[in-house]
């Protein structure tokens, strides 16, 4: 009631908004709910509320008016309900398809097709992406020889002697060095030469396709459609049709296939004091929630939110001030959060995962950034992954009391002034973990393990103190970028007991030091510093990960490594690949590659992880400190060296210690 009497008496209104039973010609209210969202942002100010019962709300959402200081518009669902605001559309109009349709393909009686007068970039059976159609069915394959930006040679495979062979099929070519996977049409095939011209270059930052670093696959053609889940998109002038073979048809004996088409879903550029409560944001082309750079934005906050399968990003946000993003989960878009030119954001306790690139960056002028709380995490896929990235001009810089797990590189960053790395778990990096290229780094009370490299640091003034670094394999713990400024002390360093390579290195490899003695003696740091092993509460006793030239080698149950393993893995070996949590056997161990079952569901397309846990059963990570560890109570303040964060814990949604999960349950 008081509530009530003081939104009244302040002015405040609630617009409610009810998809399937409501009216933009009603009033609003709880009894005569508006229909869409935009209805209600419209007609909303100040202080006011626009609350969304549960339902598909197939719109883009424009603010054309902002919230005062004190005074948001909130746009927030319903109590227990679920409001989804989509930017896909429900595609209709599915026909059996007869052989002449898919040109004699043996699955015809299996495969529908739908004509569009658009042309869609992925297609969705609820929130399980389909396939586009491909050969080979999974993995790469290799290039012999690359010739040009857009020709190739393929001895293997490419040995077809039609030279309409290839006609209206798609290379899906992966850039390894830090590119993407674009899918380019065949221009033409010389089956004299086995060689593949593309009908546009397929990078603009390289001299030639590499055929050491990349690979590729055929894709899109009626004839690869050979399994449910599967597609093929033909253009016909500014539409297409697509063929699809369902995995499950409704009880109108219909598929419920829908495509991305809205780019954003909420746009707020030049928009401030507004929230965002409780919404699920997804199947945009672009943003889930987003902002350009033509105007300044502040007070934006958003809370409580599911933000998934967003083809750009997640939730972008550039020249913002005063920017929240809190206990929301994000997850399976291309990337996680992007902030440009921000002032005072700040990121905590949410899930950021498995988005396509990166988990969050902070670029081009940021300014007082803070990520606090976070689980991020399993940002290995294509491009150049990070869970999270910074450069040009980021100026104080907080990370702290995170778990950052599993990536192609942890943290990626250049141009940094003034950055605290505090309290936080770095683990599961394919390349490098903690890469810092800053004016003033703090580095204190992190736990680095189970990585490819640890670090690359480049700058000055740095302080690195009370972390434990120990990759479970023989790699140098750290490097010194700059002696004069650089303090490092109280930390406990590991790589192994007979390491060939170095514990620090003085800048690019002056000098190598191998002991404490010599880092002392040498280099003037680490008096109070600690070689040993560290003697975790749960972590398996080697790390590595696959070749990244070798991929199209792998199979589901053969991966070739990185490195030799210099004996760290035998048959019986208990594995973990790529963080998943299942048990496999190692079968047979060769040099440099490891046999395990059971298999995995199909082969690796990118460089995966492999955990070696020895007898171990479960999984369950804790990179705390056991009782009994040389690194218990030596830290600087007479506490544990290291991160005492609770990773199973974070895992599960529960940031503050409490058994309670802080985020909205992901549908």
């Amino acid at each position: 009631m008081l509530t009530t009497i003081l939104s009244t008496w302040l002015g405040a209104a609630t617009y409610v908004v009810d998809h399937d039973g409501g009216d933009d010609a009603a009033a609003g209210t709880e009894d005569a709910p508006f229909q869409t969202i935009a209805r209600g942002v419209k007609k909303a100010g100040p202080g006011d509320t626009v609350l969304i019962r549960a339902g598909v709300y197939r719109e883009t959402v424009a603010f054309g008016r902002s919230g005062k200081q004190g005074q948001r518009i909130t746009l927030k669902a319903a109590d227990g309900q679920r409001a989804i605001l989509s930017g896909a559309e429900l595609l209709s109009g599915w026909e059996k398809c007869t052989a002449d349709d898919v040109q004699d393909n043996p699955h015809f009686a299996r495969i529908l097709r739908a004509d569009l007068d658009w042309v869609p970039d992925r297609l969705f059976e609820g929130t399980q992406q389909l396939t586009c159609a491909r050969t080979p069915d999974a993995g790469w394959w290799s290039i012999s020889e690359g010739l040009s930006l857009t020709e190739f040679v393929d001895t293997k495979h490419l040995t077809q002697t039609d030279p309409h062979a290839w006609d209206g099929w798609n290379v899906a070519i992966l850039e390894q060095a830090g590119g993407g996977l674009p899918r380019i049409p065949v221009a033409a095939f010389d089956p004299k030469a086995d060689k593949i011209t593309l009908a546009r270059p397929y990078s603009r930052y390289r001299k030639k396709i590499n055929e050491k670093r990349d690979r590729y696959y055929m894709e899109n053609h009626i004839s690869a459609l050979n399994g449910p889940g599967q597609y093929v998109i033909v253009r016909q002038g500014s539409g297409c049709r697509i063929f699809v073979w369902p995995r499950q048809l409704n009880s109108k004996k219909q598929p419920e296939i829908e495509a991305p088409r809205r780019n954003t879903v909420i746009s707020i550029t030049g928009i401030s004091h507004v929230m965002f409560d409780g919404l699920e944001v997804s199947f945009s082309r672009n943003a889930g929630i987003g902002s350009s750079m033509a105007k300044d934005n502040r007070g934006v906050i958003v809370q409580n939110c599911f933000i998934h399968h967003n083809g750009g990003y997640g939730i972008q946000k550039r020249r913002s001030q005063d920017f929240v993003v809190r206990r929301n989960v994000i997850r399976h878009n291309s990337h996680g959060v992007v902030m440009s030119q921000a002032v005072n954001a700040l990121i905590e306790g949410n899930d950021v995962g498995f988005n396509g690139v990166d988990g969050v960056i902070a670029s081009n002028h940021c300014k007082g950034v803070t990520i606090r709380r976070n689980y991020i995490h399993d940002h290995i896929a294509l491009g150049h992954p990070d869970n999270v990235q910074f450069w040009t001009d980021v100026q104080d810089l907080t990370i702290e009391d995170n778990v950052l797990f599993n990536a192609g590189q942890t943290m990626m960053s250049a141009g940094l002034k003034r950055v605290k790395l505090i309290n936080n778990i770095w683990a599961g990096s394919h390349a490098v973990s903690m890469i810092v290229g800053a004016e003033g780094a703090e580095i204190r009370n992190n736990t680095i393990a189970a990585v490819s490299t640890p670090t690359n640091w480049s700058g000055k003034e740095f302080s690195v103190r009370n972390n434990i670094i120990a990759p479970l394999h023989d790699r140098p713990c750290y490097g010194i970028p700059d002696q004069t400024t650089f303090a490092g002390n109280n930390n406990l360093l590991w790589n192994g007991k007979r390491p060939k390579m170095p514990l620090v290195i003085l800048g690019r490899w002056k000098a190598a030091y191998r002991s404490l003695k010599e880092i002392q003696d040498g280099a003037g740091q680490e008096t109070r510093g600690i070689v040993a092993k560290p003697l975790f509460r749960k972590a398996p006793k080697f790390y590595t990960h696959t070749h990244y030239a070798k991929i199209p080698s792998c199979t589901a149950s053969r991966l070739v490594l990185h490195t030799p393993h210099q004996g760290l893995l035998a048959v019986g070996d208990h594995l973990e690949v790529n963080f998943d949590g299942k048990l496999r056997r190692a079968t047979r161990v060769g040099p440099d590659w490891v046999e395990f079952a059971p298999p995995l569901p199909e082969p690796p397309v990118v460089s995966v992880s492999v955990c070696n846990w020895g007898e171990e059963t479960q999984f369950d990570w804790d990179l705390r400190l056991a009782d009994g560890s040389p690194g218990k109570a030596k830290g600087a303040d007479g506490r544990d060296i290291g991160c005492d964060l609770d990773i199973q814990a974070y895992i599960r949604g529960d940031f503050d210690g409490d058994g309670v999960r802080d985020l909205p349950a992901a549908p």
